[in-house]
């Protein structure tokens, strides 16, 4: 029994990590004429929301599988605590993001674009971009494992 508990612990954190890639992710992409660093920014939460999918899945036929060897279990176990520090990002990134752009409208766009990019130095973002490929290369090889 405690093992279809640890699954289910991974799809709710799986849940929380993937409703919060969606809300950077569309913030991000609400920026138009952004400079190519928030649009690898904006590649990268896309392949994190792709990973953090397929571990939702992954961890939903889990739950189905009983009794698991060890190996699962230690890999379920991995994964939460990785997707909760990847939720942990997120939620920082978004954070940041969240001060700096406002709603959109088409007349603010440019305006806002400019904010930004004047608020936001480069490093910022290649720092985030960092953090986000760290995350889904753990993420990914940690599916591997379940998948294997």
């Amino acid at each position: 029994m405690e093992a279809v508990g640890a699954a289910a612990s991974v799809v709710q954190i799986v849940t929380v990590a993937i409703q919060t890639s969606k809300l950077a992710y569309e913030t991000i992409s609400s920026l138009v004429n952004a400079p190519e660093s928030v649009s690898s920014l904006q590649n990268q939460l896309k392949g994190l929301l792709q990973t953090l999918n397929g571990i939702s899945e992954l961890a939903l036929q889990c739950q189905d599988l009983y009794p698991r060897s060890g190996q699962v279990e230690t890999a379920l176990a991995r994964l939460k605590t990785q997707v909760k520090v990847c939720v942990e990002d997120l939620e920082i990134i978004q954070y940041q993001l969240n001060k700096l752009v406002e709603k959109i409208t088409d007349g603010r766009t440019r305006k806002i674009v400019k904010r930004f990019k004047v608020v936001l130095r480069e490093e910022d973002l290649k720092r985030w971009n960092s953090i986000l490929s760290a995350r889904l290369n753990e993420l990914e090889g940690s599916l591997t494992v379940l998948n294997g």
